[in-house]
């Protein structure tokens, strides 16, 4: 029980974004009028709002009963609506918004093809924010469904098939929201070595990306040197460098662009994981190579049992720029917590952490 709470507790504070620092929200709403009231739930109704309109956040010394804000109209009226229907971003942000999930990692063949789509980040007025439970991306799965969009699904950056949104639903034991559809390819299998980002107003990549674990020896060999060096740097044992009981190199290559190792290794005791570094590096000529992002972590016992962060799942394109973002899943595979980052400037940068669901 305690490394199942440990798991729900990451869950919930992992996920804290940098919204607006702003008291302004907006109304967002698919139809109807949202109700401002006395006192949360059955309060007397006070005003009716309509989709896009603006209110103000007021600062409370007592907090509000849960789901509910208390606000102020623009005509001055003060009063409590439910925060599932109010955010951050005007209407028309929203829904020109890129969106990026992944679909059906783990789950059975036939709940890719038709199942659900579990919502990772969103970006709004060019800001990425992990998937949470506000209004923003409330309202923007459900704009996605009504207005029957059709995201790409792409696997490394490639286009290979569709899904379409149909309605949106809970998934997992903490029943996040996405969104239930239908794919269009019968290709997909329910392999976590293959997985499936589904994406809306993200141009298909115009760079064909090779993204292999057939590494050179001379890299794999390179990189390994690395992370001994990391290893011993923060006080490993040399018994238990003599157990390095997981490695993984990937290489990912842009046509006419950069080629990058992705690596992590590992040192379990038994089923646990002790110890882990990951890797990012630029490979130079020569099969030289330059590290831009090093991760080393040291576990407790509760977090090790699920296998520790920063296990690659794959790249995607998000601007054209023949430069991946890396798509990376944390918390060992029991969980749905996924982060992106992108490479920018010699640096991996974080845009947003995302997923959730781990019980």
């Amino acid at each position: 029980m305690k490394k199942i709470l440990l798991l729900i507790i990451l869950t919930f504070t992992i996920f804290a974004e940098d919204f607006p620092k702003t008291n302004t929200r907006y109304v967002l709403i698919q139809s109807g009028v949202l109700n401002v009231r006395e006192k949360p739930v059955d309060g007397k109704v006070l005003a009716r709002l309509n989709a896009g309109d603006a209110v103000t956040i007021i600062e409370e010394t007592e907090p509000a009963s849960y789901g509910w804000k208390k606000v102020k109209t623009s005509s001055g009226i003060i009063g409590f609506t439910s925060e599932e229907f109010i955010g951050y971003f005007p209407l028309a942000e929203i829904q020109k918004a890129k969106l990026v999930g992944v679909l059906g990692t783990g789950d059975s063949a036939d709940n890719i093809i038709k199942g659900a789509l579990r919502i990772l980040g969103a970006s709004f007025a060019g800001k990425w924010y992990g998937f949470d439970g506000s209004g923003d991306f409330n309202y923007l799965l459900n704009y996605a469904v009504s207005s029957k969009k059709t995201f790409d699904v792409s696997q490394n950056a490639k286009k290979v098939g569709s899904f379409k949104a149909e309605v949106v639903a809970k998934y997992g034991c903490q029943e996040f929201k996405g969104i239930q559809g239908t794919s269009s390819s019968k290709e997909f299998t329910s392999s976590n070595e293959k997985l499936y980002l589904g994406t809306l107003g993200i141009p298909e990549s115009k760079t064909d990306y090779a993204v292999t674990e057939k590494v050179s020896a001379e890299l794999t060999s390179n990189l390994f040197k690395e992370a001994v060096v990391v290893f011993k740097k923060n006080k490993v044992s040399a018994k238990e460098l003599e157990n390095i009981s997981e490695k993984r190199v990937v290489q990912v290559t842009a046509a006419k662009g950069k080629s990058y190792l992705v690596g992590r290794y590992a040192i379990k005791k038994e089923h646990t994981e002790k110890h882990y570094i990951s890797f990012v590096a630029e490979v130079l000529k020569n099969n030289g190579i330059k590290l831009i992002h090093s991760k080393f972590e040291s576990l407790t016992e509760e977090v090790g049992n699920y296998g520790g962060s920063f296990h690659f799942m794959g790249i995607i394109d998000l601007d054209n720029s023949g430069v991946p973002a890396i798509l990376f899943h944390h918390i060992g595979f029991d969980s749905g917590i996924y982060e992106l980052f992108r490479i920018t400037n010699d640096k991996i940068e974080s845009l947003f952490l995302g997923g959730g669901d781990a019980c």
